[in-house]
Parts: C-alpha cells; sequence; structure tokens
C-alpha cells in the first residue's frame, strides 16, 4: 500500500467516527427539528403556566433542575435545541424530581 492511500483511510475513519459521535446531536430531517422544536415550545408554556402555582423552595429546586438542560428562568425558555438523545434522561429526570417534590410536599 502506498502512503496516499493510508492517509486516505486515516481520514476516512476518523471522518467516520467523528459523524458517528455528532449522531445523537443533530436530527435527521426537517419534520423532526419541527417535532423537537413543537415539544420545546410545549414544555416551555406548560412551565409558564403552571410555574406560579408552586413554592418558592419548589420552583428554586425545578430551576435548578432545569438549568442543565438550559433553562432560562427569568425568559422562562431553553436556550438550546431539543436533540432525540436527551429526550429519554429529560423524561426520567422529570419522574425523578416529581417523585421527589412529592416527597417533599409531603413532608412539609
Amino acid at each position: 500500500m502506498s502512503d496516499d492511500n493510508d492517509g486516505s483511510t486515516d481520514d476516512k475513519a476518523t471522518r467516520n467516527s467523528i459523524l458517528n459521535n455528532d449522531l445523537n446531536t443533530f436530527t435527521l430531517n426537517e419534520q423532526e427539528n419541527e417535532l423537537m422544536d413543537d415539544l420545546k415550545i410545549r414544555i416551555e408554556n406548560l412551565l409558564s403556566e403552571y410555574i406560579g402555582r408552586l413554592s418558592k423552595r419548589c420552583r428554586k429546586y425545578l430551576f435548578n433542575f432545569l438549568h442543565q438542560y438550559e433553562y432560562d428562568s427569568e425568559t422562562r425558555q431553553f436556550n438550546n435545541v431539543f436533540i432525540q438523545s436527551i429526550l429519554l434522561l429529560f423524561e426520567h429526570d422529570l419522574q425523578e424530581i416529581l417523585s421527589s417534590a412529592i416527597v417533599v410536599g409531603l413532608s412539609e
């Protein structure tokens, strides 16, 4: 094999590796982008509608949780794009926070 071929193969492998690592950071088509944007907006609207009903303690707890998803508590919007790879984690984390909020609510 020539040196050019080896370099070319290495470049392809590196490029494929980079693309595979980025697979979870980009949605695959425009329809998925729209669905993710709609989901993000629906969550933002629900948060805006119901966050005022929470006690200060619960609100602070929720804002601390949402901060990891780049939620701005002042604008009440996410500063990032939702991607498929975070949805299961986001759902799991929301269930955890709900469970702990119920326990905290019962103990108050």
